[in-house]
């Protein structure tokens, strides 16, 4: 079985945390209480990650640079993180994702605003919290600025 680019928070299942993260899971178990009113929504899963950032050659090497660093080298993390942003940041989207995400933001409706936020596999866990660590962008509305967020959602992971 092939695992979605996308997946609307009533699809998420129990085992998708590597897929969606904390709080998409959080959300995926909401949206099944009865009577609970959870505002729709979809979550971009790590796939869909993964597939645009393997198209920024130049990353393996960066993120080699960026773990060997010296940790006092703090000016020199910074300036290899802000390479790498901006290579995620300009990364195009492959055709097959971008259209599973204009899908999913037609489905809720494409003039609502939304809120781009990550969900990182790290994040929001039982053990472990590293909730905020991430840009988070509120009011976006339309296909192409969701997506444009998208990308600086997941850029800002550096």
């Amino acid at each position: 079985m092939s695992v979605a680019y996308v997946l609307d928070f009533s699809e998420i299942e129990e085992g998708d945390l590597p897929l969606v993260g904390g709080k998409g899971m959080g959300l995926g178990e909401l949206v099944r209480i009865e009577g609970l009113k959870v505002p729709p929504g979809f979550c971009v899963t790590t796939r869909a990650y993964r597939e645009t950032t393997a198209g920024v050659h130049e990353l393996p090497a960066l993120l080699r640079r960026l773990s060997s660093i010296d940790a006092s080298d703090a000016a020199g993390a910074s300036e290899i993180a802000a390479t790498i942003r901006a290579l995620v940041e300009d990364a195009p989207v492959p055709s097959e994702i971008e259209e599973a995400i204009r899908k999913a933001v037609k489905r809720l409706g494409a003039s609502e605003p939304c809120a781009v936020r990550s969900s990182a596999t790290a994040e929001d866990l039982p053990d472990a919290s590293f909730a905020g660590q991430q840009d988070t962008y509120l009011n976006v509305h339309g296909e192409g600025q969701i997506l444009h967020h998208i990308r600086l959602c997941w850029a800002s992971l550096f």
